[in-house]
Order: C-alpha cells, then structure tokens, then sequence
C-alpha cells in the first residue's frame, strides 16, 4: 500500500495524469511538475499502514499531515486528531489519502462536506474500505474541477459493477483491492 500511494503522489506531483488527458485529446503541451515540498498530503487514518504511508510521504519530501481519532506524534508528520478537528485537518489538502476502517464514524466520512475542505484541484485516494466513500458526492466535485482525481482500490460494492459510472471517467484511476 506504501508504494501504491507513493505512486499515485508522484503521478500528481508530475502532473501525469493530465498528460494523459493531453494525449486523449492529442494536445502538446509541457507543464512544469510541483515540487512536492509545496504539495499538502493528508493521511486519514494514522494505524498502523496509514502511519508508515504518512512517513514515507514525508521522507520523500511531501508536506504531510495525518489524522487519527486520538493523538499520534509522528516524525515529519503535522498530526490532527478528533480535538483538533477533521476540518482543520483537511483544510487546502492538495492529496488526502484514506485509509480508515470500517466503523460507524468512518462510514461516509468522504462525502461532499469534508471533501470541499481539500484545496481546488486537490487529487483524493481511498484505500482503506469503500464505506468510506459517498460515491454519489465525488462525480459533481470532478465535474466541478473542486476534485481533479480520484485513485480508488475499495468500493462499497466489490467487484464494481459493469453498470457503474466510475468505469467511464479518466478522472478516476479504478484498482481491485
């Protein structure tokens, strides 16, 4: 999961996703990559695989934050938690990456509300389980440009549907779990 998420910031970081946009509609144009010291990541959930993805985005240079429901101190990492506050946690995230478990406080914890927290643009990330997720919220906030990605591994229905929308958008980059 590490390395999973280490590749989907770089792949914001150098902008390779709207590259691939670029091909489809066959425009060349050069972007300058971010650095990622400027790129805000956000981990939501901060156990055990959640901590090591926190330190490994901060060791490869991405400003990171983590939230958990109770303190956490991690090296390199701006920890939150339920005292401090979700929304201040998520505040101008340009990559949240979430990797919570299923629990009553977690189901539908990435809906329209907290999602319009993160930064213009911002790219989310869903690994820890599908519940998580509004489904229904995250096409309007691509469509609206307030999201410009998505990377999903969990679903609140596995495997995804044929019929499902999320297949026919090149905003959201679809992996089974």
């Amino acid at each position: 999961m590490v390395r999973y998420v280490l590749a989907v910031a770089l792949r914001v970081a150098l902008g390779l996703d709207r590259y691939a946009r670029q091909q489809r509609d066959m425009v060349w144009e050069r972007h300058m990559p971010r650095e990622v010291a400027a790129i805000e990541a956000g981990v939501l959930g901060l156990g055990v695989i959640g901590g090591t993805i926190a330190q490994a985005l901060a060791a490869q240079g991405f400003a990171v934050r983590g939230y958990a429901r109770h303190a956490k101190r991690i090296d390199g990492v701006r920890c939150f938690d339920a005292d401090a506050g979700l929304p201040a946690f998520l505040d101008g995230l340009d990559l949240l990456v979430c990797i919570v478990p299923a629990t009553p406080a977690t189901e539908g914890i990435l809906d329209r509300t907290t999602l319009a927290y993160l930064a213009d643009g911002a790219h989310l990330v869903n690994i820890g389980r599908g519940a998580a997720l509004v489904e229904a919220d995250l096409l309007p906030l691509l469509d609206s440009g307030k999201l410009s990605g998505a990377t999903l591994d969990v679903f609140r229905t596995e495997p995804l549907p044929p019929d499902h929308p999320f297949w026919r958008r090149t905003d959201i980059t679809l992996t089974p779990h």
